[in-house]
């Protein structure tokens, strides 16, 4: 489940396993894998709504495994 998102309050608690990008990128299943196999690192190359510009912008985002929970930070490329 979702524990905390800054521009969207409305999706903590949420299950997002299946969120994907506007291109089907499958993110949250992208992030787990980078969480397993790396521990941290970026993920580059997928797009989100940007909640400044309300348009769908390219974003990166840096994610760290802290236990069993992965916390991230995101920045837009628009």
């Amino acid at each position: 489940k979702n524990l905390a998102q800054g521009a969207n309050p409305k999706l903590v608690g949420k299950d997002l396993i299946n969120l994907k990008d506007p291109d089907g990128k499958p993110l949250i299943q992208m992030f787990i894998e980078l969480a397993k196999t790396k521990g941290k690192g970026w993920i580059e190359g997928y797009k989100f709504m940007n909640p400044v510009s309300q348009k769908i912008e390219g974003k990166a985002m840096y994610l760290e495994r802290v236990g069993d929970t992965l916390v991230g930070c995101g920045i837009y490329k628009g």
